[in-house]
């Protein structure tokens, strides 16, 4: 566990320089609610000061001729500074509908900072990081402490398209046997009007002596007022490695003015 927290630790420092090198107003609450789910990339623009965020979901899936349900898919987002915002992903829990594991995952605490003002427009990156801490069922979640780190970005190609990336990696030092796990993620996200918005998404994830599994998926987010949104996502596996499919629908909402 040493090299966890020395690893975490070395984390929250760089978040708390971070700021010297990226600082501007990266999000204010006169804007509205914008998500890290339903899609891959997490590119939404941290949450203002003083401003706690929700984003919860359900999802469905099938793989290997087994569905599990996965809730609640809870992230909760809280802004610091204006550019660095405190996250942590709550457990999740998973139910295989018939033979099959079933249980809670990990709770993951992390940092998200956003770099505006260190690329020109209309570039804009992100740092993301974090560590699943072992508090869920190893046979759902794993053996051991899940360090990440990620890096999203965007481009914004005209005033309503969006081109978004991300990397993820994921370390598993409790278990020797398991690799660091590679993410990568190409998304395309249209804004057909100020409250509904669309994207489809390829994501590739990578694991040294397993099969890559690739998948590609498209959905929506629309805003039911300036601070809650509902979401879909449905996507399909294009390898035997990846899920047969899955659905995924989800409600988030913020609050402001918290201090």
């Amino acid at each position: 566990m040493k090299g966890i927290s020395r690893f975490f630790g070395a984390v929250l420092l760089g978040f708390v320089l971070l700021p010297a090198v990226g600082w501007a107003d990266c999000a204010t609450i006169a804007e509205p609610i914008d998500t890290d789910r339903p899609d891959s990339p997490d590119d939404s623009p941290t949450v203002p000061p003083g401003s706690l965020q929700f984003e919860n979901g359900v999802g469905v899936s099938r793989s290997g001729g087994v569905s599990t349900v996965d809730l609640p898919e809870t992230r909760i987002r809280l802004g610091l500074t204006s550019c660095t915002e405190l996250l942590i992903d709550l457990p999740n829990y998973n139910h295989t509908l018939g033979h099959g594991p079933h249980g809670f995952g990990d709770i993951a605490p992390g940092f998200k900072h956003q770099f505006d003002g260190l690329l020109p427009d209309p570039f804009q990156l992100w740092l993301a990081g974090g560590v699943a801490l072992p508090t869920g069922d190893p046979k759902i979640a794993g053996r051991g402490a899940q360090p990440y780190i990620q890096v999203p970005a965007s481009v914004d190609l005209t005033e309503k398209l969006t081109l978004a990336a991300q990397y993820l990696v994921t370390f598993h030092p409790g278990d020797v046997e398991t690799a660091p796990e590679h993410q990568a993620s190409l998304d395309l996200e249209l804004d057909l009007t100020d409250n509904l918005g669309l994207f489809t998404e390829y994501t590739g994830t990578y694991r040294h002596g397993a099969p890559p599994a690739n998948t590609a998926d498209l959905g929506f987010t629309y805003r039911l007022a300036p601070l809650r949104q509902v979401d879909f996502l449905i996507g399909k596996g294009l390898n035997s490695a990846a899920p047969d499919w899955y659905v995924s629908i989800g409600y988030s909402f913020r609050f402001d003015g918290l201090f």
